[in-house]
């Protein structure tokens, strides 16, 4: 229930893509996110509803590839939260390669660098990973209110996330 239906996609007849989906009706991640953190079982709630259409995605081979806050939506008139995970546009189906909309390496041009694997910025292939790296960048911004941005220089603080070995979790 929580990835957006798509009616139709395919091209116009100048050659442009479309997608026609279901008509929704809420606020994105971002634009919450803007005015401040959410609660904490808001976010629980909303991390568990984005991972679960990440599970539905990758179980028919789909990788979305440019998961990030403006493409988390939360529904208007549903359960609070209600995500509808939206922006499949650079997305991969790794059963039918023929589909790829984009290459690797370019997947990341256009995308918030802060939220993007470190696979897709050396422009190697993505799997469903790349997607769980990517939630995780969200829950971070959920529960932080920052963006997981290492700096404002996004060469040297992606050179930092390729560098640093990240800690242990306690047992």
């Amino acid at each position: 229930p929580h990835l957006v239906k798509v009616y139709r996609a395919g091209l116009l007849s100048t050659n442009v893509p479309f997608v026609a989906i279901e008509s929704l009706s809420g606020t994105t991640l971002k634009e919450i996110l803007a005015r401040g953190t959410p609660p904490l079982a808001w976010t629980w709630e909303c991390i568990d509803q984005i991972l679960d259409a990440l599970d539905e995605a990758h179980a028919h081979g789909v990788i979305h590839r440019d998961l990030s806050p403006d493409h988390v939506f939360l529904c208007d008139g549903k359960t609070d939260p209600f995500v509808k995970l939206l922006g499949f546009g650079l997305s991969a189906n790794v059963k039918r390669p023929e589909t790829r909309v984009t290459g690797d390496a370019a997947a990341v041009v256009g995308r918030r660098p802060d939220y993007v694997a470190p696979e897709q910025r050396l422009g190697r292939p993505a799997d469903h990973r790349a997607d769980v790296f990517s939630a995780g960048r969200l829950l971070f911004s959920m529960l932080t209110g920052e963006s997981p941005s290492l700096g404002h220089d996004e060469t040297a603080a992606f050179g930092h996330l390729l560098a640093t070995v990240p800690p242990r979790p306690r047992h």
